[in-house]
Protein backbone atom coordinates (compact mmCIF):
# COMPACT_ATOMS: atom_id res chain seq x y z
CA UNK A 1 0.00 0.00 0.00
CA UNK A 2 3.25 2.18 0.79
CA UNK A 3 4.14 1.44 -2.70
CA UNK A 4 0.67 2.70 -4.60
CA UNK A 5 0.48 6.08 -2.08
CA UNK A 6 4.16 6.99 -3.34
CA UNK A 7 3.29 6.27 -6.86
CA UNK A 8 -0.14 8.35 -6.65
CA UNK A 9 1.80 11.18 -4.91
CA UNK A 10 4.77 11.26 -7.57
CA UNK A 11 1.92 11.00 -10.26
CA UNK A 12 0.00 14.22 -8.96
CA UNK A 13 3.33 15.76 -8.98
CA UNK A 14 4.79 14.80 -12.85
CA UNK A 15 7.26 13.09 -11.37
CA UNK A 16 6.54 9.45 -11.57
CA UNK A 17 9.02 8.08 -14.01
CA UNK A 18 10.71 5.09 -14.83
CA UNK A 19 13.96 5.15 -16.95
CA UNK A 20 13.34 9.21 -17.29
CA UNK A 21 10.27 8.17 -18.37
CA UNK A 22 6.55 9.52 -17.03
CA UNK A 23 4.07 6.70 -16.60
CA UNK A 24 0.33 6.83 -15.83
CA UNK A 25 -1.21 5.32 -13.33
CA UNK A 26 -4.29 2.85 -13.16
CA UNK A 27 -7.43 4.35 -13.60
CA UNK A 28 -8.32 1.73 -10.14
CA UNK A 29 -5.54 3.59 -7.88
CA UNK A 30 -7.30 6.30 -5.82
CA UNK A 31 -7.48 7.94 -2.79
CA UNK A 32 -10.65 6.58 -2.41
CA UNK A 33 -9.19 2.81 -2.37
CA UNK A 34 -6.47 3.77 -0.85
CA UNK A 35 -8.58 4.78 2.39
CA UNK A 36 -10.70 1.70 1.84
CA UNK A 37 -7.62 -0.42 2.25
CA UNK A 38 -5.84 1.57 4.72
CA UNK A 39 -8.92 1.23 6.98
CA UNK A 40 -8.80 -2.37 6.38
CA UNK A 41 -5.28 -2.71 7.58
CA UNK A 42 -5.82 -0.64 11.42
CA UNK A 43 -9.31 -2.52 11.85
CA UNK A 44 -6.71 -5.88 11.52
CA UNK A 45 -3.67 -3.86 13.49
CA UNK A 46 -6.51 -3.19 16.11
CA UNK A 47 -7.56 -6.91 16.73
CA UNK A 48 -3.52 -7.93 17.11
CA UNK A 49 -3.37 -4.95 20.09
CA UNK A 50 -6.07 -6.59 21.49
CA UNK A 51 -4.68 -9.93 21.39
CA UNK A 52 -0.79 -8.77 22.68
CA UNK A 53 -2.77 -7.02 25.30
CA UNK A 54 -4.39 -10.42 26.21
CA UNK A 55 -1.23 -12.58 26.15
CA UNK A 56 0.33 -9.82 28.24
CA UNK A 57 -2.70 -10.50 30.99
CA UNK A 58 -2.27 -13.80 30.59
CA UNK A 59 1.68 -13.27 31.32
CA UNK A 60 1.62 -11.30 34.59
CA UNK A 61 -0.65 -14.13 36.24
CA UNK A 62 1.27 -16.69 35.52
CA UNK A 63 5.15 -16.85 37.12
CA UNK A 64 7.06 -19.45 34.96
CA UNK A 65 7.13 -17.15 31.89
CA UNK A 66 10.63 -15.47 31.62
CA UNK A 67 11.10 -12.01 31.63
CA UNK A 68 12.59 -12.03 28.01
CA UNK A 69 9.50 -13.07 26.73
CA UNK A 70 7.41 -10.13 28.83
CA UNK A 71 9.32 -7.73 27.52
CA UNK A 72 9.37 -8.95 23.85
CA UNK A 73 5.02 -9.01 24.22
CA UNK A 74 5.09 -5.27 25.69
CA UNK A 75 7.50 -3.79 23.25
CA UNK A 76 5.47 -5.61 20.58
CA UNK A 77 2.26 -4.19 21.86
CA UNK A 78 3.49 -0.82 21.73
CA UNK A 79 4.54 -0.96 18.31
CA UNK A 80 1.47 -2.30 17.58
CA UNK A 81 -1.00 0.61 19.51
CA UNK A 82 1.71 3.53 17.34
CA UNK A 83 1.21 1.75 14.11
CA UNK A 84 -2.79 2.17 14.71
CA UNK A 85 -2.15 5.72 15.81
CA UNK A 86 -0.28 6.35 12.16
CA UNK A 87 -2.95 4.59 10.53
CA UNK A 88 -5.39 7.43 11.75
CA UNK A 89 -3.19 10.22 10.81
CA UNK A 90 -2.47 8.63 7.57
CA UNK A 91 -6.56 8.24 6.72
CA UNK A 92 -7.15 11.48 8.01
CA UNK A 93 -4.27 12.73 5.15
CA UNK A 94 -5.83 11.01 2.60
CA UNK A 95 -8.95 12.30 3.08
CA UNK A 96 -8.12 15.44 1.85
CA UNK A 97 -5.49 14.46 -0.53
CA UNK A 98 -2.49 15.26 1.78
CA UNK A 99 -0.62 13.20 0.00
CA UNK A 100 2.80 14.23 1.35
CA UNK A 101 1.79 13.85 5.11
CA UNK A 102 -0.21 10.11 4.10
CA UNK A 103 2.72 8.95 2.96
CA UNK A 104 4.76 9.66 5.85
CA UNK A 105 2.47 8.00 8.14
CA UNK A 106 1.91 5.21 6.48
CA UNK A 107 5.64 4.44 6.26
CA UNK A 108 5.92 5.59 10.46
CA UNK A 109 2.90 2.87 10.98
CA UNK A 110 4.56 0.35 8.51
CA UNK A 111 8.12 0.69 10.55
CA UNK A 112 6.05 0.35 13.95
CA UNK A 113 4.79 -2.95 12.48
CA UNK A 114 7.93 -3.82 11.62
CA UNK A 115 9.53 -3.15 15.18
CA UNK A 116 6.85 -5.15 16.60
CA UNK A 117 6.90 -8.36 14.44
CA UNK A 118 10.83 -8.07 15.18
CA UNK A 119 9.73 -9.33 18.38
CA UNK A 120 9.61 -12.76 17.26
CA UNK A 121 11.73 -12.88 14.71
CA UNK A 122 14.06 -15.51 14.34
CA UNK A 123 18.37 -15.12 14.89
CA UNK A 124 18.92 -14.68 11.37
CA UNK A 125 16.26 -11.69 10.81
CA UNK A 126 17.47 -9.81 13.49
CA UNK A 127 21.47 -10.13 11.85
CA UNK A 128 19.79 -8.92 8.73
CA UNK A 129 17.89 -5.82 10.25
CA UNK A 130 20.92 -4.49 12.51
CA UNK A 131 23.13 -4.74 9.60
CA UNK A 132 20.63 -2.88 7.55
CA UNK A 133 20.07 -0.15 10.16
CA UNK A 134 23.49 0.15 10.63
CA UNK A 135 24.30 1.03 6.93
CA UNK A 136 21.93 4.05 7.00
CA UNK A 137 23.59 4.78 10.05
CA UNK A 138 26.36 5.20 8.13
CA UNK A 139 24.38 7.37 5.79
CA UNK A 140 23.44 10.08 7.80
CA UNK A 141 26.82 10.52 8.74
CA UNK A 142 27.52 10.74 5.16
CA UNK A 143 25.65 12.93 4.39
CA UNK A 144 24.04 10.98 1.39
CA UNK A 145 21.83 12.22 -1.49
CA UNK A 146 19.35 9.43 -0.40
CA UNK A 147 19.54 10.81 3.30
CA UNK A 148 19.26 14.67 2.18
CA UNK A 149 16.16 13.94 -0.02
CA UNK A 150 14.22 11.87 2.68
CA UNK A 151 15.32 13.72 5.79
CA UNK A 152 16.20 17.50 4.56
CA UNK A 153 16.56 18.86 8.07
CA UNK A 154 19.34 18.50 11.09
CA UNK A 155 17.12 18.03 13.55
CA UNK A 156 14.98 15.34 11.44
CA UNK A 157 18.74 13.20 10.91
CA UNK A 158 19.79 13.86 14.33
CA UNK A 159 16.37 12.13 15.72
CA UNK A 160 16.34 9.16 13.08
CA UNK A 161 20.05 8.51 14.12
CA UNK A 162 19.56 8.53 17.61
CA UNK A 163 16.36 6.09 17.30
CA UNK A 164 18.53 3.44 14.79
CA UNK A 165 21.41 3.48 17.73
CA UNK A 166 18.64 2.88 20.32
CA UNK A 167 17.03 0.09 18.66
CA UNK A 168 20.83 -1.72 17.26
CA UNK A 169 21.68 -1.88 20.65
CA UNK A 170 18.77 -3.28 22.09
CA UNK A 171 18.84 -6.30 19.17
CA UNK A 172 22.62 -6.77 19.90
CA UNK A 173 21.31 -7.27 23.29
CA UNK A 174 18.31 -9.49 22.31
CA UNK A 175 21.38 -11.53 20.16
CA UNK A 176 22.98 -12.94 23.42
CA UNK A 177 19.89 -14.85 24.90
CA UNK A 178 18.85 -15.95 21.30
CA UNK A 179 22.92 -17.67 20.28
CA UNK A 180 22.97 -19.33 23.11
CA UNK A 181 19.01 -20.97 22.56
CA UNK A 182 20.48 -21.64 19.01
CA UNK A 183 23.92 -23.10 20.56
CA UNK A 184 22.09 -25.48 22.69
CA UNK A 185 19.32 -26.47 19.99
CA UNK A 186 22.95 -27.31 18.22
CA UNK A 187 24.29 -29.34 20.72
CA UNK A 188 21.16 -31.17 21.40
CA UNK A 189 20.80 -32.34 18.02
CA UNK A 190 23.97 -33.71 17.52
CA UNK A 191 23.43 -35.67 20.80
CA UNK A 192 20.57 -37.12 19.09
CA UNK A 193 21.91 -37.93 15.99
CA UNK A 194 21.84 -41.29 14.82
CA UNK A 195 25.39 -40.81 13.50
CA UNK A 196 26.99 -40.07 17.08
CA UNK A 197 30.39 -41.61 17.55
CA UNK A 198 34.12 -40.25 17.81
CA UNK A 199 33.24 -37.32 15.77
CA UNK A 200 30.74 -36.53 18.22
CA UNK A 201 33.53 -34.41 20.93
CA UNK A 202 35.16 -32.58 17.75
CA UNK A 203 31.95 -31.66 16.25
CA UNK A 204 30.59 -30.68 19.89
CA UNK A 205 34.18 -27.92 19.94
CA UNK A 206 33.35 -27.02 16.85
CA UNK A 207 30.00 -25.81 17.91
CA UNK A 208 31.04 -24.08 20.81
CA UNK A 209 33.45 -22.51 19.06
CA UNK A 210 31.32 -21.23 16.00
CA UNK A 211 28.72 -19.52 18.46
CA UNK A 212 31.34 -18.40 20.86
CA UNK A 213 32.96 -16.82 17.79
CA UNK A 214 29.27 -15.27 17.22
CA UNK A 215 29.24 -13.94 20.90
CA UNK A 216 32.33 -12.13 20.72
CA UNK A 217 31.57 -10.18 16.96
CA UNK A 218 28.20 -9.36 18.68
CA UNK A 219 29.93 -8.04 22.32
CA UNK A 220 32.13 -6.19 19.91
CA UNK A 221 29.60 -4.50 17.83
CA UNK A 222 27.49 -3.66 21.13
CA UNK A 223 30.39 -2.09 22.48
CA UNK A 224 30.93 0.32 19.18
CA UNK A 225 27.48 1.69 19.27
CA UNK A 226 28.17 1.92 23.15
CA UNK A 227 30.67 4.18 22.17
CA UNK A 228 29.08 6.22 19.58
CA UNK A 229 26.00 7.12 22.16
CA UNK A 230 27.97 8.79 24.84
CA UNK A 231 28.02 11.40 22.24
CA UNK A 232 31.97 12.53 22.52
CA UNK A 233 33.32 11.42 19.18
CA UNK A 234 33.63 13.16 16.05
CA UNK A 235 31.82 12.05 12.95
CA UNK A 236 35.88 10.56 11.48
CA UNK A 237 35.32 8.63 14.74
CA UNK A 238 31.77 7.48 14.44
CA UNK A 239 32.62 6.48 11.49
CA UNK A 240 35.54 4.50 12.32
CA UNK A 241 33.05 2.54 14.68
CA UNK A 242 30.28 2.02 12.61
CA UNK A 243 32.94 0.57 9.83
CA UNK A 244 33.76 -2.01 13.19
CA UNK A 245 30.23 -2.97 13.59
CA UNK A 246 29.49 -3.66 10.31
CA UNK A 247 32.72 -6.20 9.96
CA UNK A 248 31.37 -8.16 13.00
CA UNK A 249 27.46 -8.20 11.93
CA UNK A 250 29.18 -9.41 8.40
CA UNK A 251 31.51 -12.28 9.91
CA UNK A 252 27.63 -12.74 11.80
CA UNK A 253 25.83 -12.85 8.48
CA UNK A 254 28.52 -15.16 6.57
CA UNK A 255 28.07 -17.64 9.82
CA UNK A 256 24.66 -18.04 9.49
CA UNK A 257 24.02 -17.70 5.36
CA UNK A 258 21.69 -14.91 5.32
CA UNK A 259 22.50 -14.42 1.63
CA UNK A 260 20.32 -17.58 0.71
CA UNK A 261 17.17 -16.65 2.18
CA UNK A 262 17.63 -13.35 0.61
CA UNK A 263 17.79 -14.74 -3.23
CA UNK A 264 15.44 -17.17 -2.70
CA UNK A 265 13.03 -14.58 -1.17
CA UNK A 266 14.12 -12.40 -4.57
CA UNK A 267 13.73 -15.99 -6.46
CA UNK A 268 9.48 -16.13 -5.69
CA UNK A 269 9.34 -12.42 -5.84
CA UNK A 270 10.16 -13.13 -9.26
CA UNK A 271 8.32 -15.82 -10.47
CA UNK A 272 5.20 -14.14 -8.89
CA UNK A 273 5.79 -11.47 -11.20
CA UNK A 274 6.87 -13.87 -14.39
CA UNK A 275 3.05 -15.48 -13.88
CA UNK A 276 1.51 -11.96 -13.18
CA UNK A 277 3.34 -10.64 -16.77
CA UNK A 278 1.97 -13.91 -18.25
CA UNK A 279 -1.77 -13.88 -17.09
CA UNK A 280 -1.98 -10.51 -17.86
CA UNK A 281 -0.64 -11.17 -21.56
CA UNK A 282 -3.37 -13.17 -22.14
CA UNK A 283 -5.45 -10.66 -21.56
CA UNK A 284 -6.36 -7.78 -24.69
CA UNK A 285 -3.46 -5.49 -24.85
CA UNK A 286 -5.38 -1.87 -24.18
CA UNK A 287 -5.99 -4.48 -20.99
CA UNK A 288 -2.46 -5.49 -19.85
CA UNK A 289 -1.13 -1.38 -20.15
CA UNK A 290 -3.63 -0.82 -17.06
CA UNK A 291 -1.57 -2.72 -14.42
CA UNK A 292 1.77 -2.72 -16.67
CA UNK A 293 2.73 0.46 -14.67
CA UNK A 294 2.82 -1.48 -11.58
CA UNK A 295 4.06 -4.36 -13.08
CA UNK A 296 7.13 -2.11 -13.89
CA UNK A 297 7.44 -0.71 -10.42
CA UNK A 298 7.30 -3.94 -8.75
CA UNK A 299 10.11 -5.32 -11.68
CA UNK A 300 12.28 -1.94 -11.23
CA UNK A 301 12.16 -2.32 -7.18
CA UNK A 302 13.03 -6.26 -7.34
CA UNK A 303 15.96 -5.31 -9.92
CA UNK A 304 17.52 -3.06 -7.19
CA UNK A 305 17.43 -5.67 -4.64
CA UNK A 306 18.93 -7.94 -7.16
CA UNK A 307 21.55 -5.71 -7.80
CA UNK A 308 22.95 -5.04 -4.17
CA UNK A 309 23.08 -9.20 -3.24
CA UNK A 310 25.01 -9.67 -6.57
CA UNK A 311 27.16 -7.04 -4.98
CA UNK A 312 27.28 -8.19 -1.27
CA UNK A 313 28.00 -12.17 -2.97
CA UNK A 314 30.86 -10.67 -4.75
CA UNK A 315 32.39 -9.48 -1.48
CA UNK A 316 31.98 -12.33 0.18
CA UNK A 317 33.36 -14.31 -2.57
CA UNK A 318 36.86 -11.92 -2.28
CA UNK A 319 36.60 -12.03 1.23
CA UNK A 320 36.48 -16.14 1.30
CA UNK A 321 39.31 -16.26 -1.57
CA UNK A 322 41.76 -13.69 0.97
CA UNK A 323 41.47 -16.29 4.01
CA UNK A 324 42.10 -19.08 1.54
CA UNK A 325 38.33 -20.99 1.12
CA UNK A 326 38.91 -21.99 -2.34
CA UNK A 327 35.39 -23.84 -2.41
CA UNK A 328 32.99 -21.54 -0.74
CA UNK A 329 34.85 -18.26 -2.88
CA UNK A 330 34.10 -20.38 -5.96
CA UNK A 331 30.43 -21.04 -4.88
CA UNK A 332 29.79 -17.46 -3.85
CA UNK A 333 31.47 -16.11 -7.35
CA UNK A 334 29.37 -18.72 -9.03
CA UNK A 335 26.30 -17.22 -7.22
CA UNK A 336 27.45 -13.18 -7.90
CA UNK A 337 27.74 -14.24 -11.95
CA UNK A 338 24.30 -15.86 -11.94
CA UNK A 339 22.84 -12.77 -9.83
CA UNK A 340 24.48 -10.25 -12.38
CA UNK A 341 22.48 -12.21 -15.20
CA UNK A 342 19.56 -12.22 -13.36
CA UNK A 343 19.78 -7.99 -12.85
CA UNK A 344 20.39 -7.96 -16.46
CA UNK A 345 17.64 -9.96 -17.81
CA UNK A 346 15.50 -8.17 -14.85
CA UNK A 347 16.53 -4.54 -16.44
CA UNK A 348 15.55 -5.80 -20.03
CA UNK A 349 12.48 -6.44 -18.52
CA UNK A 350 12.09 -2.95 -16.85
CA UNK A 351 12.91 -1.54 -20.17
CA UNK A 352 10.30 -3.02 -22.33
CA UNK A 353 7.73 -2.60 -20.14
CA UNK A 354 8.58 1.16 -19.68
CA UNK A 355 8.55 1.18 -24.01
CA UNK A 356 4.48 -0.28 -23.64
CA UNK A 357 3.64 2.39 -20.90
CA UNK A 358 5.26 5.00 -22.79
CA UNK A 359 4.14 4.29 -26.03
CA UNK A 360 0.79 3.11 -25.54
CA UNK A 361 -0.23 3.89 -29.49
CA UNK A 362 2.35 1.42 -30.32
CA UNK A 363 2.18 -2.74 -29.94
CA UNK A 364 5.19 -4.33 -28.18
CA UNK A 365 5.45 -8.40 -28.04
CA UNK A 366 4.45 -8.62 -24.33
CA UNK A 367 6.01 -12.39 -24.56
CA UNK A 368 9.30 -10.45 -24.71
CA UNK A 369 8.72 -9.01 -21.42
CA UNK A 370 7.95 -12.75 -20.25
CA UNK A 371 10.68 -14.25 -21.60
CA UNK A 372 13.11 -11.77 -19.43
CA UNK A 373 11.68 -12.38 -16.43
CA UNK A 374 11.78 -16.22 -16.53
CA UNK A 375 15.53 -15.78 -17.73
CA UNK A 376 16.24 -13.83 -14.82
CA UNK A 377 14.29 -16.57 -12.62
CA UNK A 378 16.31 -19.24 -13.80
CA UNK A 379 19.28 -17.54 -13.13
CA UNK A 380 18.30 -16.72 -9.35
CA UNK A 381 17.38 -20.40 -9.20
CA UNK A 382 21.27 -21.23 -10.81
CA UNK A 383 22.39 -18.95 -7.91
CA UNK A 384 20.90 -20.82 -5.36
CA UNK A 385 21.97 -23.99 -6.58
CA UNK A 386 25.68 -22.88 -6.78
CA UNK A 387 24.87 -21.62 -3.07
CA UNK A 388 23.58 -25.36 -2.02
CA UNK A 389 26.18 -28.10 -3.31
CA UNK A 390 24.59 -31.49 -3.91
CA UNK A 391 25.60 -34.43 -1.50
CA UNK A 392 27.85 -36.96 -4.11
CA UNK A 393 24.56 -39.10 -4.78
CA UNK A 394 22.97 -36.31 -5.71
CA UNK A 395 25.98 -35.34 -7.71
CA UNK A 396 25.99 -38.72 -9.73
CA UNK A 397 22.72 -38.56 -11.04
CA UNK A 398 22.79 -34.81 -11.66
CA UNK A 399 25.65 -35.97 -14.10
CA UNK A 400 24.07 -38.46 -15.67
CA UNK A 401 20.98 -36.40 -15.98
CA UNK A 402 22.65 -33.52 -17.27
CA UNK A 403 24.45 -35.48 -20.02
CA UNK A 404 21.28 -37.32 -21.31
CA UNK A 405 19.95 -33.79 -21.71
CA UNK A 406 23.10 -32.72 -23.72
CA UNK A 407 22.66 -35.44 -25.76
CA UNK A 408 18.51 -34.92 -25.97
CA UNK A 409 18.98 -31.60 -26.84
CA UNK A 410 21.99 -32.20 -29.66
CA UNK A 411 19.13 -34.22 -31.76
CA UNK A 412 16.55 -31.88 -30.88
CA UNK A 413 19.26 -28.79 -31.99
CA UNK A 414 18.97 -30.53 -35.70
CA UNK A 415 15.50 -30.92 -36.09
CA UNK A 416 14.59 -27.05 -34.81
CA UNK A 417 16.66 -23.87 -33.66
CA UNK A 418 14.68 -22.36 -31.79
CA UNK A 419 15.22 -22.64 -28.08
CA UNK A 420 13.66 -24.64 -25.14
CA UNK A 421 11.21 -22.72 -23.35
CA UNK A 422 11.16 -23.54 -19.50
CA UNK A 423 7.39 -24.32 -18.60
CA UNK A 424 6.06 -22.82 -15.60
CA UNK A 425 5.67 -26.19 -13.63
CA UNK A 426 9.40 -26.55 -14.35
CA UNK A 427 9.94 -23.59 -12.98
CA UNK A 428 8.62 -24.20 -9.63
CA UNK A 429 10.07 -27.29 -9.49
CA UNK A 430 12.79 -26.26 -9.57
CA UNK A 431 11.82 -23.62 -6.51
CA UNK A 432 10.54 -26.14 -4.27
CA UNK A 433 13.61 -28.19 -5.12
CA UNK A 434 15.49 -25.03 -3.82
CA UNK A 435 13.92 -24.82 -0.52
CA UNK A 436 13.94 -28.76 -0.02
CA UNK A 437 17.69 -28.80 -0.01
CA UNK A 438 17.74 -25.76 2.39
CA UNK A 439 15.31 -27.74 4.92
Amino acid sequence: MLQQQGALKASSQGQLLIQGRAIPLPSWLTSDWLTTQQDGIQIRTQELGQFFAMVLNSMAASDSVETLQKESMQRAMDQTILANTKMTQASTALSIADWSTAERRQAEALRALLLAWENFADLKTLIEWTHRDNEIMRSLLEQSEQIQEQLPTAEEQEAEFVRLLEQNQVRLQRLEPLLATEQANALQQLQQSDNASSNTEESTEQIEDLYQQAQDNRASALESLERISQGTLSTELSLQEIQLVHDNLRLLRMMFFTVIEHLQDAAEQQEKLWQQTGTDGTKPYEEFLQDAPLRMLEQSQLNQRTEMISKELQSMADEMAVQGNTQQSESLGDAFVETGLAHGFMKDAVMGLSDMVSQPTMSFDVAEVVEDQQQALEALLRAIQALQPPQQGEQEEDDGEQEQNEQQDSSQGEAQNQPNEMSQREAQRKMQAAKEKEV
